[in-house]
């Protein structure tokens, strides 16, 4: 939440724009949010990416375990209930489909695009399932993650973006210390654990990216690598695409994983798809570090539950975590009918 909360006040900006009209953004910025700008200027709020995840978490609690139909309407649910959270045309249709039940819940992710979407909107939501099934086998998690995001996404592409970044959070989660995580060893387990060849050779591009700026070269020299290079080198600068928003927030992980408040900073000021970049971000630096480093001007700002955002805040998401980080799931349950 607090990653999406910062990102969200210049999402679809560029690095340059932002560097001009703020310097480094380190606070919550009061500015209209994406999709919703006739709604004015908001500050200390979420958007469709943390409403998202807290629909998958409340369903996955609610069911103690996964239902996808049930996850599917609760995201309809979530979105068309409470307050508008700045959410793209093409997931309001997908979620208009799931709540009238004419189409297949399982299809409704391809009335858009025929292909299924490769967007990040599958990647922005999954940490629940990632805590949910933590100790799952990979084939277990990629299931779990397939069918989480299957009334939106279908595509390969947009399914391996969330699978890998669940993955990554696993991986943070298993580390004893931050002592114990190695950046080298980290990308190379995800490259492995990388189903689809577009998601395998962005990982290749982090790992070069890595070595150049970390490992002194033949003549003893590094090389100078900035966020703007990888961004740019991954794809497009707004990262729309799973495959450039995942490895862009794994990039920030592994070049300044022990610096957790650096992190979600460098992820907005990289400029692009703000919040979505930097709620990933959030999702891999609490599964590293926990929750003790949040700087009280952030924590004290997540927004809370409120009579208007139905009691889909702050002590609902801490709620939410308590109880998934107390399940150990490896199946994804038969939806009732």
């Amino acid at each position: 939440m607090i990653g999406d909360q910062l990102g969200a006040g210049v999402e679809g900006y560029s690095a340059s724009r932002i560097k001009y009209d703020y310097g480094i953004v380190r606070d919550d910025i009061e500015a209209p949010h994406m999709g919703i700008h006739e709604l004015g200027p908001r500050i200390h709020m979420y958007t469709d990416d943390t409403n998202a995840m807290l629909a998958l978490a409340s369903s996955l609690v609610l069911n103690n375990g996964l239902k996808p139909k049930h996850a599917a309407r609760f995201y309809a649910e979530f979105w068309f209930t409470g307050i508008k959270r700045g959410y793209p045309k093409s997931a309001e249709e997908s979620m208009k489909y799931v709540l009238e039940g004419k189409i297949d819940y399982r299809e409704c992710g391809r009335i858009t695009f025929g292909e299924g979407s490769f967007a990040n909107g599958g990647a922005m939501r999954i940490v629940p399932v990632a805590l949910a099934f933590r100790h799952a086998s990979d084939e277990q998690l990629y299931k779990a993650v397939q069918m989480a995001i299957i009334s939106s996404h279908v595509h390969p592409n947009g399914i391996d973006g969330a699978f890998v970044l669940a993955k990554a959070i696993i991986l943070a989660l298993r580390c004893p210390s931050i002592d114990a995580f190695v950046p080298d060893q980290f990308l190379n387990v995800l490259h492995k654990t990388a189903r689809t060849k577009a998601m395998k050779d962005q990982i290749k591009k982090l790992r070069n990216f890595y070595s150049l700026k970390h490992k002194a070269d033949s003549g003893g020299a590094k090389h100078e690598i900035t966020d703007i290079d990888v961004v740019k080198a991954l794809g497009d600068t707004f990262q729309i695409k799973a495959i450039e928003a995942v490895p862009c927030a794994l990039w920030i992980i592994c070049d300044s994983y022990q610096e957790p408040e650096e992190c979600l900073v460098r992820g907005v000021n990289m400029g692009g798809d703000t919040d979505t970049v930097a709620a990933m971000i959030g999702d891999l630096v609490g599964a590293l570090h926990g929750s003790h480093w949040i700087p009280a001007r952030w924590s004290n700002h997540i927004e809370p539950n409120s009579e208007e955002n139905l009691n889909r805040g702050k002590e609902l998401a801490i709620d939410l975590a308590t109880k998934l980080a107390a399940m150990d799931l490896t199946d994804v349950l038969e939806d009732d009918d």
